[in-house]
């Protein structure tokens, strides 16, 4: 279906006079047919015509060659083309002049599923050239362009094959049209019935770019288009069909269609349809120039589309209506290209833009952009970034909480940072921006708290009252590269080298890269050291509290793996009913599969690593997820532990 594509490569071979002499006249004539066949399946008539023009300055540029008698169209059959082209833009009466100059043996009957598809095709063209005249002629046509199809699929079996498929598309064009008419007789309307109601089904589908054909739906269009411009089902179908050609790459159709959404306005209908088909046309005219290579202008369109979401200070009510999955999937596809884009011209650009949103809005946290003495220039871009992203990535799943790709994105942004926060290399990643991720990015994940380091002063002095209380105040020299025994300290010293010690062990790598002894452990044998003394008082409690203000610190700096483990979790909550066999195509289960595989491999990474001071978040986390995720590719899984994935 990459028409646009398929007709710039072969209008390229008939650039080259190699490539010409090559094909020789055969060949030329194939790549003429297919160029051709490229533009009216995308009914993209003004290229057609244009390269037709090219053709014939390029039959004259090459005129006395061997192979220049074939560098024309002479051999394709163009009236039906041009009558198609001539109806698509209103010209109705040369539409009628070229369908009278198509060969007399286009209404005959056939066996050739291609050619009856074909004469089908003009059959309900004439039909609706008619519309406005006698319906008794319209009737005829149609009846005609449907005992067409009777033929056809008499002997090609409705076995998904593509002819098939293009029947089943021109039958529902029929029909539709005959419906809009007024001509459904018998047991018409219940076939027509039936056939919107596959149309309807396809409409709230996810339309796959591997299995379909943007032609055959720009066909059902047309007929939509001319009977009911502006309804609620031509908007739903235009709008799956500019999703569908921009996937495919045919950019040019996309840009088509997005401004036909522009010009026809919903009318007569729910204010939440207009809502959401507005929203749409801003999200596909994004993506669409993003594809196109207009990243910054892409950018900057998706972010007005998300901006008053991510800006909310207000928590928003989770919801799985349209509207609420269209701005969840922007958001995810914001943060996405915030990534993709890092430490680029266009994140340089954009990046002051969305920080002076937030500094304009109600819940920014700290005015970044207030008074002279700090510059947008000056700001740490790379963490301000990473937290609109996880920002964007977390109101994704509030608005759409059974997105399963919100959660795996939220989940991987959790885990990164996760794993960064241990080593330390994270630590200007703060909530600055806004409250969203006042849970995630606690202040005080890398050091104790003001009431924590209070109670490590009081342990302290509990354990050295006895021996060297008058020395507090006193300054004694501090011998570099390990350390003193007490009695050279004076106790506010004392308290700041526990305190150091406590945040550093927090910072103890997982249970796999760990070396020696537990964590817990070497603390405890170093706040000994530190804090020795030799009047034999048991200060073995003492110690055992230190070491549990390092437990609390610890959990704090490993939480981030715990809203990870919140996040895979949920995952496979929401994916376990996508398992199901009769629930999507098989490619999309084997995708969901793989999904599912890799959120168990970091849930068990988490486990292992930090299951001790996760406990709570895991054990609820495993009492929700049922049994079915865990069931799916168990044997894949346990492989890849083996080899250490």
């Amino acid at each position: 279906g990459q028409y646009e594509k398929a007709a710039a490569h072969y209008s390229h071979l008939l650039q080259s006079e190699e490539a010409l002499t090559s094909m020789k006249s055969d060949g030329i004539q194939y790549i003429i047919e297919r160029v051709i066949e490229c533009y009216t399946s995308l009914s993209d008539w003004k290229c057609l015509e244009s390269w037709l023009a090219e053709l014939q300055v390029l039959r004259a540029v090459h005129a006395g060659k061997p192979y220049s008698g074939a560098l024309t169209s002479a051999g394709n059959e163009l009236n039906a083309i041009h009558a198609m082209a001539c109806f698509d833009e209103g010209d109705f009466h040369s539409a009628w002049g070229y369908l009278d100059l198509t060969p007399k043996s286009s209404s005959e009957l056939t066996l050739d599923p291609k050619v009856a598809l074909e004469r089908s095709e003009l059959m309900l063209l004439r039909g609706m050239l008619q519309s406005n005249s006698k319906l008794e002629g319209v009737k005829v046509e149609l009846d005609k362009a449907k005992l067409m199809l009777d033929e056809a699929l008499s002997v090609v079996p409705l076995n998904g094959l593509p002819e098939a498929a293009a029947c089943a598309g021109q039958l529902h064009c029929i029909f539709t049209f005959e419906e809009a008419s007024g001509l459904t007789c018998g047991n018409g309307p219940n076939q027509s019935q039936s056939i919107m109601g596959s149309l309807l089904k396809a409409l709230h589908d996810p339309v796959d770019k591997m299995h379909q054909d943007c032609s055959m739906w720009l066909k059902v269009f047309k007929v939509y288009r001319n009977t009911q411009p502006s309804s609620l089902s031509t908007l739903l179908l235009c709008q799956k069909l500019t999703s569908l050609s921009r996937k495919q790459g045919n950019f040019m159709l996309a840009t088509r269609l997005n401004q036909y959404l522009i010009d026809h306005p919903l009318k007569a209908s729910d204010e939440m349809d207009k809502e959401i088909l507005e929203l749409n046309i801003k999200y596909e005219g994004a993506l669409l120039k993003h594809e196109k290579g207009n990243n910054e202008e892409a950018l900057s369109d998706l972010w007005s589309l998300v901006r008053a979401s991510i800006l909310s200070t207000v928590s928003c009510s989770p919801g799985i209506g349209t509207s609420h999955s269209l701005v969840a999937r922007a958001c995810l596809k914001l943060s996405t290209w915030m990534e993709q884009e890092n430490s680029t011209p266009t994140f340089n650009s954009i990046i002051p833009k969305v920080i002076k949103d937030f500094s304009d809005s109600d819940g920014f946290q700290e005015k970044l952009l207030s008074g002279d003495s700090v510059s947008v220039s000056t700001l740490d871009y790379h963490a301000l970034a990473q937290e609109i992203i996880g920002t964007a990535r977390k109101i994704s799943w509030q608005l759409c909480p059974s997105m399963g790709k919100a959660w795996l994105a939220y989940a991987s942004w959790c885990f990164a940072h996760a794993s960064y926060s241990l080593s330390g290399t994270d630590s200007n990643l703060q909530n600055s921006l806004s409250p969203v991720l006042q849970s995630e990015l606690s202040p005080d994940r890398y050091h104790l708290t003001d009431d924590e380091k209070s109670e490590v002063g009081e342990i302290i002095r509990s354990i050295c009252a006895d021996k060297h209380a008058n020395h507090v105040g006193c300054e004694y020299p501090v011998t570099p590269g390990r350390y003193n025994s007490a009695p050279e300290y004076p106790i506010s010293l004392l308290i700041e080298q526990a305190i150091s010690l406590i945040e550093t062990a927090a910072g103890a790598p997982g249970f796999e890269a760990r070396e020696g002894d537990d964590p817990s452990a070497v603390l405890a044998s170093e706040l000994v050291v530190l804090c020795k003394c030799d009047s034999g008082k048991d200060t073995a409690p003492l110690i055992g509290k230190l070491t549990e203000i390092w437990r609390s610190l610890r959990k704090r700096r490993v939480s981030l793996f715990g809203h990870a483990a919140h996040a895979y979790f949920q995952y496979l909550c929401h994916s376990s009913t996508e398992l199901q066999s009769s629930y999507h195509h098989d490619a999309l289960k084997g995708k969901t599969r793989s999904y599912t595989m890799r959120a168990m491999l970091y849930l068990l990474h988490i486990m292992l690593n930090y299951g001790v001071e996760l406990k709570e978040t895991l054990e609820s986390g495993l009492s929700t997820v049922p049994l079915l995720p865990w069931q799916v590719r168990h044997d894949s899984v346990l492989y890849s532990i083996i080899l250490g994935v």
